[in-house]
């Protein structure tokens, strides 16, 4: 497998006061790049950026780093609340953009309402068409559309509602206030159910705010990153999927 898309290509740049690096994942030769303050030492804590396209790679994920942070947008931000949960010993800080840890009939049916991309907006559509290629996204969206619809039937639409109660770290979520695909109330039910978290909503963004508002998204980002690890967000009770009554 090549190595794998970093995320920060899908940014204008990375924060000023951080720097890129490229670290291997022992998976087929597989990397992930990372960003770090241009303070420390190469030794220091990074913070990982999981592209969309991390897929099932998640599930044998060795990295040879003591400790971390985790960014991840979209399915990457799936990928890396899993990952948060399962590593919580090294994960220390996480942030999630416009991720989703269920799906429910009225997703489904905002889906359904995009099932022709040829229809989607075009900044939108090229953005998409940027990550999957022009000629596989109406299929890769249609495929991933029905996987979905097969969650909803068969698991009542979680995701991964069950991992929310093990991420242990000072956490982020970004919501898009004018996200297509996932509506605000995915980043408030997250935010609601990860112990140490907040959430951010960006008013004007929408499924692809890293780059339609790169520069508030990453002032969002430097912002928490340099904060003190003071954990003073409020606990949360746990649930499962939230009820559709």
């Amino acid at each position: 497998m090549p190595s794998l898309r970093p995320l920060l290509r899908h940014f204008s740049a990375v924060p000023a006061t951080f720097r890129t690096l490229q670290l291997p994942v022992g998976i087929d030769g597989c990397s992930l790049y990372a960003v770090t303050p241009l303070s420390v030492g190469l030794t220091q804590e990074k913070l990982l950026c999981l592209p969309s396209t991390f897929g099932s790679v998640a599930r044998e994920f060795r990295l040879h780093l003591e400790n971390f942070s985790l960014l991840g947008c979209s399915y990457g931000a799936n990928v890396s609340a899993v990952l948060a949960a399962k590593h919580s010993e090294r994960v220390t800080r996480l942030v999630l953009v416009n991720g989703n840890a269920f799906v429910s009939d009225e997703d489904l049916e905002d889906m359904e309402e995009y099932k022709d991309v040829n229809l989607w907006p075009k900044e939108m559509r090229e953005t998409a068409e940027a990550k999957c290629g022009a000629d596989n996204l109406q299929d890769k969206w249609t495929e991933m559309v029905e996987a979905l619809r097969q969650v909803e039937r068969e698991d009542g639409g979680d995701l991964y509602c069950g991992h929310l109660p093990y991420i242990k770290c000072k956490t982020l979520v970004v919501s898009g206030g004018q996200d297509k695909f996932v509506p605000l109330s995915h980043g408030e039910y997250l935010s609601e159910r990860i112990m140490h978290s907040r959430l951010s909503v960006v008013p004007e963004g929408g499924n692809d705010l890293v780059l339609s508002e790169a520069e508030r998204f990453n002032t969002l980002l430097e912002t928490f990153l340099q904060e003190p690890d003071d954990k003073l967000t409020q606990s949360r009770e746990f649930v499962a999927v939230p009820s559709k009554v």
